[in-house]
């Protein structure tokens, strides 16, 4: 996998389209800009949906990737020309997003509080997706979503709501 520090930068209009899944990977420099948030979640649902996940598990992706994202924008460091990294890789029976920024991840304590607005990106990550890795590189931090398209869920495949 090639490093999403560097990856060539997209126009923000060459989301993923049903039936262009063989040009996948696709990556996005975007500026650390919460107003980037749109492009991001459009352009993840594409992927999702050519992949051929359903509007359940495309909405879950589409979810955890904007909390990873948001947390880049907000706790991370944008790279020297002051964009984050997202990469979608698709395999086997899955689908993969990796976030990058340049920053140092220095973990919080969680807030356990019910009402708590800061500190649950990472449950709401691993609730929604069958796989959250978290790396800490010489480059920044990357942390890498994966869900699976055979319909099993971080909850144990449960369905139900």
């Amino acid at each position: 996998m090639r490093s999403p520090h560097s990856p060539e930068p997209l126009e923000a209009g060459g989301a993923v389209e049903a039936g262009t899944l063989g040009v996948l990977p696709r990556e996005l420099r975007l500026p650390a800009a919460s107003a980037q948030l749109v492009i991001v979640r459009e352009h993840v649902e594409r992927a999702a949906l050519a992949m051929g996940f359903d509007d359940r598990a495309a909405h879950e992706i589409v979810f955890a990737v904007n909390e990873a994202v948001t947390n880049a924008i907000r706790h991370g460091r944008p790279d020297e020309t002051g964009t984050i990294g997202l990469l979608i890789e698709h395999g086997g029976d899955g689908l993969t997003v990796v976030v990058s920024d340049s920053g140092s991840f220095i973990p919080s304590i969680p807030d356990g509080s019910p009402m708590a607005e800061h500190g649950r990106g990472f449950v709401f990550m691993s609730s929604l997706m069958d796989q959250v890795d978290l790396v800490r590189c010489p480059e920044g931090t990357l942390v890498r979503l994966r869900k699976h398209r055979n319909g099993s869920h971080a909850n144990g495949g449960d369905d139900r709501v």
